[in-house]
This record gives structure tokens, sequence and C-alpha cells, in this order.
């Protein structure tokens, strides 16, 4: 659309087409086609699955340049001409790592067609699958960058273009740094190890709670962004594994007591079989494989086994996902029902809704936990993303609890990131052919 300002050439074999408004400029490159029929008017489309998620505008002025006839058709576009090279994908592995770079430019894009944007939290929970794709400069990139965008209170922005911050994002910038700290040399070691104390410092001071020893957060600040989570259970993980390697680093002992103390608080979320996911309102969420995954000494591997064993009997849906709350929680609701507007009143997104990059954290987590025990529930996850797979060539945002669809962003980096790490993890990394396993 943009004003409309296109001009279209047909050329040896070739149909270009070139916008220009004041300094900006490109062409799209067409070939391969046999027959052609110059059109160049406008017309008006709905877009109906915008409508489904309701995310206005519902509607665009698409221009529609020619009619034509092909066997192969080839579309680019740039200042000129180029030879294309055709790319054939030939495994799985393969796949997954073109879906993930085509996410990657500039900056990462969180997903499309909606998340466009850099979302810190996306790109970090996503870092270990780019280790496993071979970029490793991808990850060395954003961690040093990524100090740039910590606010005085310690909380990272939520995306590289807002002000925002997210509870979880400085959590997960040390989890990660840690993952990958052999990438760094000692000079670069020892900066992000200066700023990481400040922050840390400047985290407790803002958000820690000396009455219930743990740490509270605002409402929409952690991934579930439609929901008020005073003291959300992964946030006190990522803090636990946070003052643990700090400590561990350092030898600082103010961060061994931090530590003691949070450890006290998360006790508090223990209710006989089961880990809660807030100490306000004590529902049932998947949060607990995120925060196994994130930290997983916490607790005895029996003890885990049994917060599993729990999390599954309330969570799991039978094709082959977790639910974002309890099947049996009044708030349950077993249909996707659109965008989430920073609001949780009669929402899906994370009352019900089941999130791709979540199911393979849990597959993930229960194959390390215990993989003879938990391997139907893993081979059920993965089954479930390589239909999803199959059907659209990448992995959404998420799926109504009901049945598995594909819904929400119809291509998400975390989603893609952790199946990569899901298949390296359960020895599946280098199969050739996407059979149901």
């Amino acid at each position: 659309e943009w004003n409309k300002i296109y001009n279209v050439t047909p050329s040896n074999s070739k149909l270009e087409i070139n916008f220009q408004k004041n300094d900006i400029f490109f062409k799209v490159y067409i070939e391969g086609f046999v027959d052609i029929k110059l059109l160049n008017k406008w017309e008006e489309v709905f877009y109906n699955y915008d409508e489904y998620r309701r995310s206005p505008p519902y509607n665009r002025w698409l221009f529609v340049p020619v009619e034509l006839f092909t066997k192969k058709l080839i579309i680019y576009f740039g200042k000129k001409p180029v030879k294309i090279k055709i790319r054939k994908t030939k495994s799985l592995y393969e796949l997954l790592k073109h879906r993930m770079l085509d996410l990657y430019h500039n900056f990462i894009s969180a997903g499309f067609p909606w998340y466009y944007q850099e979302w810190t939290r996306d790109v970090l929970i996503s870092l270990r699958g780019f280790y496993l794709i071979g970029k490793k400069y991808i990850i060395k990139k954003k961690l040093l960058e990524y100090t740039q965008y910590i606010s005085h209170c310690g909380k990272l922005y939520t995306t590289l273009q807002g002000t925002a911050g997210c509870a979880d994002g400085l959590g997960w910038y040390v989890k990660r740094f840690f993952d990958f700290i052999n990438l760094f040399n000692d000079s670069e070691k020892e900066k992000i190890i200066h700023t990481l104390s400040n922050d840390l410092d400047n985290y407790y001071e803002c958000f820690f709670d000396e009455k219930r020893n743990l740490f509270y957060s605002y409402p929409n600040e952690t991934w579930m962004d439609t929901l008020n989570r005073v003291y959300p259970l992964e946030i006190q993980f990522l803090m636990l594994n946070s003052y643990k390697k700090m400590y561990e680093y350092t030898k600082n002992e103010n961060y061994l007591e931090i530590y003691k103390n949070l450890s006290y608080g998360v006790k508090k979320f223990v209710e006989e079989s089961s880990l809660i996911d807030d100490l306000n309102n004590r529902s049932i969420r998947p949060n607990i494989f995120l925060s196994y995954y994130i930290y997983p000494d916490y607790f005895k591997k029996e003890e885990w086994e049994k917060f599993f064993d729990y999390a599954l009997l309330h969570l799991w849906l039978d094709w082959g996902g977790l639910s974002t709350i309890s099947k049996y929680d009044k708030r349950f609701i077993d249909t996707h029902n659109g965008d989430n507007f920073f609001s949780d009143k009669n929402k899906s997104m994370h009352s019900g809704d089941s999130w791709y990059y979540l199911n393979h954290i849990a597959a993930i987590s229960m194959h390390k936990l215990n993989k003879d025990k938990y391997n139907y529930y893993i081979r059920k996850i993965l089954n479930a993303s390589l239909l999803s797979l199959k059907e659209v060539g990448t992995l959404p945002e998420l799926s109504s609890a009901k049945e598995r669809k594909i819904e929400g962003a119809i291509s998400q980096l975390w989603s893609i990131s952790t199946f990569v790490e899901l298949l390296h993890d359960t020895g599946v990394w280098l199969c050739d052919k996407c059979h149901d396993l």
C-alpha cells in the first residue's frame, strides 16, 4: 500500500517493480513466467486471520501488477537483477536452521507476521538454538549488545524498540551468559560481570520483598503478559540461578546470602504434591517445567518428579501439548480467542492456549529428569510439533487446548529454536525425514 507509488516494467523475461518515495527506494524482480498480462490495479483485500486474532487492521489495499502463467516462479528484491541459487532443504535440521535464520536480519524478529520487533526475552531463550545451528557469533553479539538495554532497576527492556522492562529479562541474561561464558575472552567476561553485579544489586533493591524472601513483579511483565503475577515461580528460579552463578564466579558472600534467603522463600511454593505458580493465586501452570529448565538443582530428583506428575495431571492435552492453566480451573478456556491487548479478561492466551516453545521446554525437562518415565509425553510433544511443521513449514506461536491448531503468529522464533534443542537433546537431531516417531 503506502501511497501506492509503484512502477512496473517488463523486460527480457523479467518483471521489474519499482517503489520510490523520497530517499526510500527498492525494486522487486519476478522471473520464470511464460505468459504475462499487465494489470496495474489495486484491490482491497480482507485478512480474516487478522480478524480471527482480533488484531486490526483487517483490510489493506493490495497492488496487483500482472496476471501471469508459469511452471516455476522466482521473486526477489534488491537494487539490480541477480542470479538466484535454488536452496534445497535436505533434512529437518536444515529446514529448522533456515527458518531460524529467516528471522535474523539487522535484528532478530520474534515472529511473523505480528512480532517483527526484537523481543529480548524471546532472543535469550532462543540462544541455545542458535548455538546448535552453529551461529555462535549471534550469541556473543547479542549478549554484548544487551548490556546496553538494562534499566537503572535492573530490568532488561522487553523490546529493543521500546523502553518498557520485563521482570525475567535479567535472569535469562545471566543464565545464557553463564551457559556460553566460554565464548568470551577474559576482558569481555570481567566487563560483563561488572555490569551484572550492578544490575543484580539494583534488581534486588527494587524488587526483593524481604518479608516473603521473594522477588515480585508488576502486571504483564513476565512471558505470560496478560496476567498479574506478583510472585511468579520462574522468576524465583531465574534469580536463584543468577545469584548462585554469580557467587560461584565472584565468591562474593552477598550473593550467597541473597541466594539463601530466596531459597527459604521458594519453599512456600510447595503444597503437598504440587508446585504452585504464584503465591497470590496458587494456580497450576506449566512454568514448573520452565523453572526446572532454568535451575534444576533446587529440588531433589524425586521431588521434581512428584511435581511434574501432578502438573501433567492438570495440564496435559491428549494431542501432545500443555495447557497454560489447569484444565480443572474455572478460568480455563479450551479454544483460542485472539490477541491479548494486555488483559486477561476472558482471554485464552495464558488461560488454556498451548505454547509450542513451552511444550518443547517441558519435553526437554522431562527428558533430562527421567526420559524413560516420561517417554510417552516427550514423543507426543515431538510428534505434535512435527505435524505442525509438516503443515506450514515452520512452527507457530501457539494452539488451542482443545485440539492442535496453527494459531497465533505463524512462525515464532522461540518455538523453532526450542524445537531444535528438543531434537538435539532427544537424539532426533539428524533425522532426514519428518516421520512420526
